[in-house]
């Protein structure tokens, strides 16, 4: 069966939600890396110190009905809108819950910045949901998971 996310409807239609107010500031710049599975992850922190356009591509889900597919790659990969920021806590750390109730399409990171702001690692859990005609459906039967993966970036 084949079966794939339609990443530019999702981009439009997700909702994310940052962490606690800013407190910790990190400088602003590029960071990218991968995941323990070397699937490529990264994001941009502002002026501001704020997480922003995280993004990660080529993720394997793994569904109930023994298929498996890759997330979008490319100019196509999942990432957030630029205009939604994310505050790091005091603490130096993140966290992104993104849900499209539409698709049954989702996905939360978690981040920790390492005491110079130079490095940032943390967790990533992709999931969607399909139906029998392996059309993306919140109602659907089969389930797709990534399972929770590791990653790590540094500044560009």
């Amino acid at each position: 069966m084949k079966r794939s996310i339609v990443a530019g409807v999702l981009v439009l239609t997700l909702v994310a939600v940052g962490a606690a107010p800013a407190s910790a500031k990190i400088a602003r710049g590029t960071f990218a890396g991968t995941t323990a599975k070397a699937d490529p992850v990264g994001f941009k922190v502002n002026k501001k110190g704020r997480v922003l356009s995280f993004y990660y591509d080529a993720v394997t889900l793994t569904c109930t009905d023994g298929d498996s597919f890759d997330s979008p790659t490319g100019a196509d990969r999942v990432q957030t809108p630029t205009r939604v920021k994310f505050n790091v806590s005091a603490r130096r750390k993140f966290g992104i819950t993104a849900r499209n109730e539409q698709t049954g399409f989702g996905w939360d990171a978690d981040g920790t910045f390492n005491a110079r702001g130079s490095k940032a690692s943390g967790t990533l859990k992709v999931f969607a949901t399909f139906n029998d005609q392996n059309q993306q459906d919140p109602n659907g039967t089969i389930r797709c998971e990534s399972g929770d993966l590791t990653w790590s970036v540094k500044r560009k």
